[in-house]
């Protein structure tokens, strides 16, 4: 993808065409205005010497004309610099409210996978942080930006509208200490903006992993471990504390040259005045511009360094702007316009094939089953075998696989997303609920759906009776005043929101896996009323829980090795058979040793 510069940065605060305008407009209009005075006292110091040449040129009125423009010169840039900001505020809060609106509607059409690849911190800084960046930099930095041009532009004018020769002193030092800052800040190696895409990256992936760190610190406390043992977030660290010093000095080489001449250019004057009296003469030597160029030089050490000062945040800019690219660039999910027929809910995978970020190790090899409506079809298989990778494919998180997925003989690609999600509902083993109230989060999209209809669902969920102790019962809002659910309620109220949708087409990934043994009989019992008539794909861990199934998929290394009834796949003795074996010397075990205790 090609690096984002000013003119990226400027198309996108063309977006707001009017108020970005008005801003611009009035950054140079401000930046003239700032020049009055400077012409005020080259017209006092031409009279003051003309006066004492005996000539009368200084009189109190003109003191006073002149000294009036100034003041209105001053106060006019202030006023117009203000209003610059204003109207440049209004189109960054503007612009940036697009920008959020547009890839929060780019997120939701974007393939699940492809958001868990970024990582949520990562997401959370560019939506937060790196659009917030771009929005500072129109706010703040394009009147700046406007002005930092602006100015050396007049300022270039009035010195050769007044002398060329001093213009040509002074501009080939400032040739010079622009030289070095060129220096400092190129792209090669060792350069401060290479150096600052590198530092800026180390921010990013350290602020990722440390929101990943912190998600996942229960585990750390519960195991043990120290930030060394999250290999992720050390290198993060270990890699931002490389690059502060070396980020922090690499200005150190060129700098001071550039700081040293920019404000000694004035010492430039003396040997260029003394050149002038020498080959012209005398008669030639103006001490009025002389004098008007050694108060007006110093300004030149002010405006520079505004300009490198606009340039730093301007690279800024430009990575987060990238950032925000990247997410843009990435490929939505497939615009499908067709539907599912309920009636005709059959789900089939044919020869599918499958690998995560493209590696060679296939998560799913050739893959084909058919799950008919109002049956069960249950995936089991040991961990890493491919049954959470059915799931993920068929609710679209993923695309990039090979063979065909189909509902109701359509391929999902080609089924849009509205009719897919309005007929399959998913109850995934990591369960996310929303910061709202009970009842919102078991309603979940479904607008029709009644309080009765939500209490049914959660007492069929069996879920109804701890919903109703809490404090605000069904209009508890979750993770307000310390109140948290456990696993397995979180769990139960996922269910209860499955039973609100009603799809005729049902996938649990591991529905039962938080669920404490006093509550798993309860909430099987709520997923056979849940089922019935339905098209159901259960992936379980649990034996038994899939034991009354009408087809079970046994999976091995990506690949369907065994499908059939329980009784069929026992009969066979193969890796079911094994499966079930170990499961029941593991349930003899547990009561073997729980009687030696006793």
């Amino acid at each position: 993808m090609k690096k984002s510069g000013l003119r990226d940065i400027l198309a996108v605060a063309m977006k707001s065409p009017w108020w970005t305008g008005a801003s611009v407009l009035l950054a140079v209009l401000s930046a003239a205005a700032m020049y009055m005075p400077y012409v005020s006292i080259i017209k006092i110091l031409s009279a003051a010497l003309t006066s004492n040449a005996g000539t009368g040129g200084l009189s109190g009125q003109l003191i006073y004309g002149w000294g009036l423009v100034a003041l209105i010169g001053a106060c006019a840039s202030v006023i117009l610099d203000f209003s610059s900001l204003i109207c440049s505020h209004v189109a960054a809060f503007g612009i940036s409210l697009k920008m959020k609106t547009e890839l929060c509607r780019h997120l939701a059409g974007i393939p699940m996978g492809s958001l868990q690849e970024q990582g949520s911190g990562r997401i959370y800084k560019i939506i937060d942080g790196d659009i917030g960046q771009v929005q500072s930099f129109i706010a703040h930095e394009i009147p700046h930006v406007v002005i930092a041009f602006a100015n050396p532009c007049f300022l270039a004018v009035i010195m050769f509208a007044i002398d060329w020769r001093y213009a040509i002193a002074i501009c080939l030092g400032l040739a010079v200490a622009l030289w070095f800052s060129k220096k400092s800040n190129s792209y090669g190696a060792g350069g401060a903006h290479n150096m600052m895409d590198v530092y800026l990256e180390a921010i990013e992936k350290l602020g990722n992993e440390s929101v990943e760190y912190v998600r996942g610190i229960s585990v750390v406390k519960m195991f043990g471990q120290t930030s060394k043992s999250v290999s992720k977030l050390h290198g993060a660290i270990t890699d931002y504390t490389k690059l502060v010093i070396p980020y922090t000095v690499v200005w150190e080489k060129y700098r001071c040259y550039f700081a040293g001449i920019l404000s000694n250019l004035y010492l430039l004057l003396a040997p260029t005045a003394m050149l002038i009296a020498g080959v012209s003469g005398s008669a030639d030597f103006d001490a009025a511009d002389f004098i008007f160029f050694l108060v007006l030089v110093p300004s030149v050490a002010l405006v520079v360094p505004k300009l490198a000062g606009v340039t730093n945040q301007l690279v800024r800019a430009e990575t987060a702007l990238d950032h925000v690219n990247r997410i843009m660039g990435v490929e939505q999910l497939a615009r499908g316009s067709g539907s599912i027929d309920a009636q005709h809910g059959e789900v089939s995978f044919e020869n599918v094939s499958f690998s995560y970020n493209g590696d060679r190790a296939q998560a799913l090899k050739a893959v084909c089953f058919r799950a008919e409506p109002g049956t069960v079809t249950a995936i089991v298989g040991s961990s890493g075998s491919g049954k959470s990778t059915i799931a993920a494919l068929l609710a679209r998180f993923w695309e990039s696989y090979e063979g065909k997925i189909c509902i109701g003989g359509e391929e999902i690609r080609s089924i849009s997303e509205e009719s897919l999600m309005k007929n399959t509902a998913f109850v995934f083993q990591d369960v996310f609920l929303f910061r709202q109230s009970v009842f919102d989060n078991i309603k979940g999209g479904v607008e029709t759906a009644t309080r009765q209809d939500v209490e049914n669902a959660a007492k069929a969920a069996r879920c109804h009776d701890f919903i109703t102790a809490l404090p605000q019962g069904y209009d508890t809002v979750i993770g307000e005043n310390g109140i948290h659910l456990s696993g397995g309620e979180r769990q139960r109220i996922s269910i209860a929101r499955a039973i609100v949708k009603d799809a005729p087409i049902v996938v649990f990934d591991e529905a039962t896996a938080s669920a404490d043994p006093e509550n798993e009989y309860e909430i099987q019992q709520a997923l056979d009323s849940l089922i019935k008539s339905k098209t159901v794909i259960m992936i379980a861990h649990s034996l038994p829980t899939v034991q009354s199934a009408d087809n079970i998929l046994v999976m091995e290394r990506g690949s369907v090795v065994e499908a059939g009834t329980h009784e069929q796949l026992m009969e066979k003795k193969g890796k079911y058979y094994e499966m079930w074996d170990k499961y029941s010397q593991s349930i003899q075990w547990r009561v073997g040793k729980k009687a030696q205790l006793g």
